[in-house]
This record gives C-alpha cells, sequence and structure tokens, in this order.
C-alpha cells in the first residue's frame, strides 16, 4: 500500500514535468508564430492581391433570431451615413405664417443674385424671390409692377440679358408656365426686372408640353437681329431648341426642334427629372429619388453631367447623350431631422469674383417628418464640389 503511494507520487511529479515541458514549447511556438502573422498590424503588404480577406465568404455571416430588413420609414435615425456635401446660403420663405405652403420651383442664378419663383400648390399664383450671393441672409420677395400671366408650376427659369445701343441694359427672366393654372400646352413668360421690381413683356406660347428652359447662346440672324437660343425638355428626357428676339415684347407662338435625348444611369432610373442647367457645352440635369419610394422621404438627388452638347444641338440627328458615374454627383440630407430635401432648380454663378463659380447652387423644398406634417421653408444652397 506504502508502495503504491509513492509510485503514485513520482508518477504526479513526472506528469507535472511534462505539463511543464509542453507548456514551455507551445508558448515559444505561439510566440514565434505571432511575430510572423501576415495579419498583424506591422506587415507591409507589397501588392494589394496580398492583403488577406477576411469573411469572404457569405456564409461566414450568422443572423441572430432578431436581425430584421432595414426600414426607413421605422429607423430614419440609422439611415446610412453620407457625407453632407453642401452649405446652406439663405431661406426661401415657401411656408407663410398661416401655415399656408407654397412650393420652391424655378430657379436661375446670375453674378450677383439668383432667383426663385415659388407658387402655391394649385399652381394658379406664385412668387418672385431675389437673393443676394454675397451674404447669407434669406431671400427677399419682389413686387410685380404690371399684370403677369399665370405661371402655372413654373417649373424652370433662365436669366438673359440685352444692351441697348444706347448702353442701356435690359435684365430678363424666362419661365417656363406649365401645369397648374395653365391649363393648355407650356408657355414661355419673360419677366424684365431692375431690383426688386419686375414686370412681363412678353409671352411665347409652345406647341407642347415642356418642364425645363435653360439659355444657351446669344447670336445674330442673317438679318443682323440679336437673338437668343434656349433648350427645353419635356416630361421624357427629350430635349429641343427655340429662338427668340432679344429685345422681342408681344406675344408669340413656336414650334420647338427636337435636338437630343439623353439616358440616365442605372442606378437612377427610378428618380424624377427636375430642373436643369447649359453651360459651356455641358448639360446637369437634377433627379430625386424616394428612400424605399416612401414619398415621405425624398432626401436622394443627383446631379447627371452630359458632355457633347453643341455637337447634338448642332446636328441634323436626333442622338442621344449618355453619362457615367464620374459624372454623377449624389447630394442628400444626413440630418434625422429632415424627411425630405428635394432639390428643384440648380445653376452657377457668373463671374463673381467673391465666389467660387464651379460650385453648384441649388434651390428645395423641405419637409421635417412624414408627409403628414407640414413642410419647412426650403433654402438655398451651394454644393462644396467643383462641378463645374
Amino acid at each position: 500500500e506504502r508502495m503504491c503511494v509513492r509510485m503514485t507520487s513520482k508518477n504526479v511529479k513526472r506528469i507535472i514535468s511534462l505539463v511543464l515541458v509542453f507548456a514551455l514549447a507551445f508558448s515559444v511556438s505561439v510566440f514565434a508564430y505571432a511575430d510572423n502573422d501576415e495579419t498583424a498590424d506591422n506587415v507591409v503588404y507589397e501588392n494589394e492581391e496580398d492583403i488577406p480577406v477576411l469573411h469572404s465568404d457569405p456564409d461566414d455571416f450568422v443572423l441572430d433570431d432578431n436581425w430584421k430588413p432595414y426600414d426607413p420609414d421605422l429607423f430614419e435615425n440609422d439611415m446610412p451615413a453620407r457625407d453632407e456635401t453642401w452649405v446652406k446660403k439663405g431661406g426661401l420663405k415657401t411656408v407663410t405664417n398661416g401655415g399656408s405652403e407654397w412650393l420652391a420651383q424655378g430657379f436661375a442664378v446670375g453674378t450677383g443674385y439668383c432667383y426663385s419663383v415659388d407658387v402655391d400648390p394649385s399652381g394658379l399664383t406664385h412668387k418672385l424671390y431675389r437673393k443676394n450671393m454675397n451674404n447669407s441672409n434669406d431671400a427677399e420677395l419682389m413686387t410685380p409692377t404690371n399684370t403677369i400671366d399665370c405661371l402655372g408650376f413654373a417649373d424652370d427659369m433662365t436669366l438673359a440679358t440685352y444692351t441697348e445701343s444706347n448702353g442701356t441694359v435690359h435684365r430678363y427672366l424666362y419661365v417656363m408656365a406649365v401645369g397648374g393654372g395653365v391649363t393648355t400646352n407650356s408657355y414661355i413668360v419673360k419677366l424684365e426686372y431692375d431690383g426688386l421690381d419686375y414686370w412681363q413683356v412678353a409671352r411665347y406660347n409652345l406647341s407642347g408640353k415642356y418642364y425645363g428652359v435653360a439659355k444657351v447662346k446669344y447670336y445674330t440672324n442673317l438679318l443682323n437681329v440679336p437673338m437668343i437660343q434656349f433648350l427645353l425638355k419635356n416630361s421624357t428626357n427629350k430635349f429641343y431648341t427655340v429662338a427668340v428676339q432679344r429685345a422681342q415684347t408681344g406675344t408669340h407662338s413656336l414650334t420647338p426642334t427636337h435636338r437630343f435625348d439623353i439616358t440616365v444611369l442605372n442606378d437612377y432610373t427610378s428618380y424624377k427629372p427636375e430642373g436643369f442647367h447649359y453651360d459651356s457645352g455641358k448639360l446637369y440635369c437634377s433627379f430625386y429619388g424616394y428612400i424605399a419610394g416612401v414619398q415621405s422621404t425624398a432626401k436622394l438627388n443627383v446631379i447627371l453631367v452630359y458632355n457633347g452638347v453643341d455637337n447634338a444641338i448642332s446636328s441634323i440627328f436626333v442622338n442621344t447623350l449618355t453619362t457615367d458615374s464620374d459624372n454623377a454627383f449624389e447630394i442628400t440630407a444626413n440630418t434625422s431631422n429632415i424627411s425630405m430635401f428635394e432639390i428643384e432648380g440648380i445653376g452657377f454663378p457668373v463671374n463673381n469674383p467673391n465666389l467660387d463659380c464651379d460650385r453648384l447652387w441649388f434651390t428645395t423644398n423641405e419637409r421635417s417628418g412624414p408627409i403628414s406634417i407640414p413642410r419647412i421653408d426650403g433654402g438655398i444652397y451651394a454644393d462644396t464640389r467643383d462641378i463645374r
């Protein structure tokens, strides 16, 4: 019996010795492995393809029982992070003290000022605003000095000037009148302005419905008459041109000429078109989209840029212009208290030494909650990227 005890004691000692030896060997091997671990932070890879890929197999991800698909309506504050690329330059009083909601629509950008036309939801009446681009003040309400034809929803607007031989400069806004109270085909209303006063000087009835207008160029025709060429857009991304005399007044009829079409990138085919802008042979088109198709979450916007516009206008054929992801600029609202941030009109400053004229300015309609929540005032913004 004592013999068994002594044997057991020896076995215990041997076992302890063996454990210590194996433990020492294991620690040495682990240390050596860690010193050569390919995933260590201090490893430098000469080629990108040599970097280990973790969890490359979808089966490596196991979802727990509480997992649910992302629902933007339920988790508005958990929106995927997107960098906001814009700064606010001023407000638009699209919501009056009495609670009446107006819609920011046409927008045009000049040298020192930009202009926004707002309409009531029925498209029967309008307000015209002027914003000084050199300060952060809100837009100022302008005053009509004669009767203005109904502008409908005033979907777009562009600036133009005319200088008489005596040096007098006339400044105009050409507004696309369509929808709302405009029950017939579209027409363009020519407004002259001076300071905060404006008045109607001409109207151009169009053969069809169009929703956008942009100035392309000034030129002199064969009769030596100063002219302006405009680019028009219909509801299906087809573009047309018309030409008018720069000093023209009264009422006239125009038949636009179909020039070219555009295609939209696959990522944005569900987006709705808004205002567009022409500049130096390029076309800038704005589109907005709903998150998960919910109308109260119109926070996604994109500017698509198209080249080759001048050649498309002068071609005898109707061509189709395309673009790519390098010419797509997303603009969205990342703040949790904004559920609608819908771009309406766009443009670039013209020869303003105090501003970066390669940065896009735009107006918005905004809402702070579901569609049942009243909207909040719209705004005038400038993007911080050189898009031009």
